[in-house]
């Protein structure tokens, strides 16, 4: 069982740092801009801002579906 704890352990954190190390924010960037400019929005600091914001809020459930997707497909979470 894994509780949820405001600090993670050092096992936990050390996972966090490995997986922090290869999710490159240029590439998060440049798709935002991408997703703007095939929608016809201007690429402005303020409205990939907003994107991102929008995206963070997102973020739980899309994190709860994928997880859900993994235990559908089998997997042991």
């Amino acid at each position: 069982m894994v509780d949820k704890l405001d600090k993670p352990t050092q096992e936990q954190q050390a996972v966090i740092d490995e997986i922090a190390e290869w999710i490159d924010g240029k590439v998060l960037a440049e798709s935002l801009a991408e997703e703007l400019v095939d929608n016809g929005i201007e690429v402005t600091l303020e409205n990939m801002r907003l994107v991102w914001h929008n995206m963070l809020e997102l973020l739980h459930d899309n994190i709860w579906q994928a997880m859900e997707m993994a235990r559908n497909a089998g997997w042991r979470l």
